[in-house]
């Protein structure tokens, strides 16, 4: 008995599983056979039918679930205004997350626990609708839109002091450009960034990495500031471009070498779009 009773509530325990994969576009369908899953499970413990016919009907009720999920899918079924409201919101406090765990304000256990929650709601909203055309297409403008509000590939502020992720020595992004002093993100802007290319292996030096800002903050107000910033912190004067400003110079790492290998540090500003971006890169050439 105990194993009968073990092997009913495994079914069961299925059935209701399938059965929350298919949400508002069935819902008399649903409780329909909810309620049969719920009679037949009183008609078994009640021994007015049998192990095998409990069994036979319980996977007829779950052949109409998989069916119910198969015309969901094939209606090309949608989510609605409130839950693509609700999964982009979730989606930029996962990225939020991410910003405040880089920067130290944040345990990493508390952020697991956050952020597991956070994709834990995500995924409970998108499973009904796994299969459908319609909602798949949804989700990508979802990503899309919440990658225009992040666009760095890592969230938060670059560090002015500790290590990059996935990095094992201490870093900084004041090695690039020949920064004096660490900039300042504008208030009321999401912050990003991305590292790009190395020099000695995939930890080596930064040569290059660009800094992303989007939000109400990120303005021309900030393109400024940020522009003033670069200039203390470089000691040189930016010139005027198409959507921002641009620096180029010889850099610190050019001095006293007797190779004739000249080091060349880039600096630009941009506001496009609503994003504010500025991008380092240290470049050399054998030129003298």
């Amino acid at each position: 008995m105990k194993n009968v009773r073990f092997l009913m509530i495994t079914l069961v325990l299925t059935m209701f599983f399938c059965a929350t994969q298919v949400q508002a576009q069935n819902t008399e369908r649903i409780e329909q056979v909810a309620r049969e899953v719920g009679q037949v499970q009183a008609d078994f413990e009640a021994k007015k039918i049998t192990l095998q016919q409990f069994q036979q009907r319980l996977t007829e009720l779950n052949r109409q679930l998989e069916a119910a999920k198969k015309e969901l899918s094939n209606s090309g079924a949608s989510f609605s205004p409130a839950q693509l409201r609700r999964m982009e919101t979730l989606m930029d406090e996962d990225k939020s997350l991410e910003a405040r765990y880089n920067a130290g304000l944040i345990t990493e256990a508390e952020y697991t626990r956050l952020v597991t929650d956070v994709r834990g709601e995500i995924n409970g909203i998108a499973a009904p609708f796994q299969g459908s055309h319609s909602a798949s297409t949804q989700s990508a403008e979802m990503e899309k839109r919440t990658k225009q509000r992040w666009p760095g590939s890592v969230a938060g502020w670059p560090p002015a002091q500790g290590a990059f992720p996935r990095d094992t020595t201490e870093r900084s992004y004041l090695e690039v450009g020949d920064l004096r002093h660490p900039l300042r993100q504008a208030p009321g802007t999401r912050a990003s960034y991305s590292l790009g290319n190395r020099v000695g292996g995939v930890f080596g030096f930064i040569a290059r990495y660009r800094i992303f800002q989007t939000g109400d903050g990120a303005n021309q107000a900030a393109l400024e500031d940020l522009r003033r910033q670069v200039e203390s912190a470089t000691g040189k004067t930016m010139k005027r471009s198409e959507n921002g400003y641009y620096l180029e110079f010889v850099d610190s790492r050019s001095n006293n070498r007797e190779d004739g290998l000249l080091y060349w540090s880039t600096h630009s500003l941009t506001l496009k779009d609503g994003t504010l971006e500025y991008q380092v890169a240290d470049t050399k050439n054998t030129s003298k």
